[in-house]
């Protein structure tokens, strides 16, 4: 939920600067969410826009004080304007269509707009993003920046996963097998082996996303965007550090037994999220 509500954030610098200060002026702990699936249309009024319509998947809307949704202008006319609307939660209602195992948590439900006036300056449109940026201060951000978070949370559960494993060998787990030579799993080559693996494969999946995050640094420091060939590697290492660390899970359970799966063990907790959230 951080990375959800981290790159509905900084979205938010697409906005003219009075949007954010007044957010943030009204409430310093102010929450955004996003959901830019299927836009809705929104119809001109005097000083803005009225909207009306429904967006699945608003993860983290219960928590929400906002809520920027996609939209289309002038839908039925000859030139039709796409871009997203900054809403409060409060003119909105949220539908119970949630129902994921694994991941109720994210309460990624419906968000329904019915007849809510969105000011002009809460909404902004395609055309204005490609005539430049509405604050001239603003850094400069694109789904880059979204794309290279992602690993994150997936490399915090492959580094607990591994504590959590070797703290119980330390302890002293037994050898259950019949051809055992050591008394204690910690003891045994092929299990001190699997732990190897898991963790190179662990800082692998660090060096990564390492790589990642100061490409992005770099970019954003200097004010540029990202090459075509920088932001085709960011998504590489983001899909290559969650793919090594959820090999380094399934190793490190190989060597936890079965014993890790029971209900109050974390470690199968991790498992069935890390196989969750990166589908």
């Amino acid at each position: 939920m951080l990375v959800v509500y981290y790159s509905a954030v900084n979205s938010l610098w697409h906005f003219p600067a009075e949007v954010r200060h007044r957010i943030w002026s009204q409430d310093p702990d102010a929450t955004v969410c996003a959901t830019v699936g299927s836009p809705s249309p929104a119809r001109e009024a005097e000083g803005g826009y009225v909207l009306s319509g429904r967006w699945s998947w608003a993860s983290g809307s219960h928590h929400a004080t906002w809520a920027i949704v996609s939209t289309v202008v002038g839908a039925d006319g000859p030139a039709p304007d796409g871009g997203v609307a900054l809403v409060p939660m409060s003119e909105l209602s949220i539908e119970n269509t949630w129902h994921m195992a694994g991941m109720r948590g994210t309460g990624s439900d419906t968000v329904v707009a019915e007849e809510v006036f969105v000011p002009a300056e809460h909404v902004v449109l395609m055309s204005s993003l490609q005539s430049g940026k509405p604050d001239p201060q603003a850094p400069t951000f694109s789904l880059q920046n979204v794309v290279g978070s992602m690993p994150a949370p997936v490399l915090g559960m492959g580094m607990t996963m591994y504590d959590l494993t070797v703290a119980k060998l330390v302890e002293g787990r037994p050898l259950t097998s019949g051809a055992k030579l050591q008394a204690r799993a910690v003891d045994a080559p092929g299990g001190q082996a699997s732990i190897a693996d898991a963790a190179m494969l662990i800082d692998g999946a660090m060096l990564h996303a390492a790589r990642s995050a100061r490409a992005i640094d770099t970019a954003t420091a200097e004010g540029t965007l990202m090459s075509p060939l920088a932001v085709a590697r960011v998504r590489m290492d983001a899909g290559t550090a969650a793919r090594q660390v959820r090999q380094a899970v399934e190793t490190l359970l190989d060597v936890g037994g079965a014993s890790r799966f029971a209900d109050g063990d974390p470690a199968q907790r991790i498992h069935m999220l890390l196989g969750l959230h990166q589908q």
